[in-house]
């Protein structure tokens, strides 16, 4: 999915970094903690480089390697009518509808 396109340092604080909301188990990798600290204090030429060195680790070593779709469960009773849109991993609450 794609989450949104930020500036570097949002992006690295929401994906990456430790605390980021995307990296919800708080994994820290010492390559990546260098980097990010190159980006926060670095000069700006220490900065972009830094910025692409990390990238070049991210997609190395498959940080966000897609995956299909993780098994899933749902249910419905007979009385209750489901259109499931095939490109949806699960039905939206839009699909059901009551079958009177």
């Amino acid at each position: 999915m794609a989450l949104e396109q930020n500036p570097d340092w949002q992006l690295i604080n929401f994906m990456v970094g430790p605390d980021a909301t995307f990296n919800p188990f708080g994994y820290e990798d010492p390559t990546v903690d260098g980097y990010i600290q190159t980006v926060q204090f670095g000069t700006p030429e220490e900065s972009d480089q830094a910025l692409k060195d990390l990238n070049k680790y991210l997609v190395d070593q498959a940080w966000f390697a897609p995956f299909f779709r993780v098994q899933g469960t749902f249910a419905t009773d007979a009385n209750t009518n489901l259109e499931f849109w095939p490109t949806n991993a699960y039905p939206s609450i839009f699909d059901f509808s009551p079958k009177n």
